[in-house]
């Protein structure tokens, strides 16, 4: 399950770099694993239930628009994209994060599944330590937004 920062902070190359990010990773995948999309800022949505068309995945990637001011909906979307894997019984399944952590604030955002993490960061107000400490906690990885793919 990919989760997709959409905050309004980033730059347009940025949105537009995060994007490409992201398609490269579902491009470096086995064909024949799922994957969906949560988007999130201040808020959450679920884009795209986990699935193996890599098409409709871009589609839904090419769709979202830059919303909220903060990273804060990571928290809802963390927990959303758990109950999802669960209920595919996909526990055995990782979460990818690409996200500037923009005004995240608050202890480290928490995850039950293995969390990697895709870090942007474009000024002081983005708390990528959070976003660190999300990935170690969880057993996740951390890469740079131009290694995503290793992470597949």
């Amino acid at each position: 399950m990919i989760l997709l920062d959409i905050n309004a902070s980033m730059p347009a190359t940025g949105i537009a770099a995060e994007r490409h990010a992201v398609l490269a990773y579902a491009r470096a995948l086995p064909a024949d694993v799922r994957v969906g999309l949560i988007t999130f800022g201040d808020g959450w949505q679920m884009a795209l239930w986990p699935t193996t068309s890599r098409s409709r995945l871009r589609a839904a990637v090419t769709a979202s628009k830059a919303s909220g001011a903060t990273s804060m909906g990571i928290v809802g979307a963390l927990s959303h994209a758990t109950s999802v894997m669960h209920a595919l019984d996909a526990s055995a399944g990782r979460l990818v994060v690409l996200s500037n952590g923009e005004m995240l604030i608050g202890p480290a955002p928490d995850a039950a599944l293995p969390t990697d993490v895709v870090i942007w960061y474009f000024e002081r107000d983005d708390h990528i330590g959070l976003l660190r400490t999300l990935a170690s906690a969880s057993g996740g990885r951390i890469a740079s937004p131009a290694n995503a793919a290793a992470l597949a």
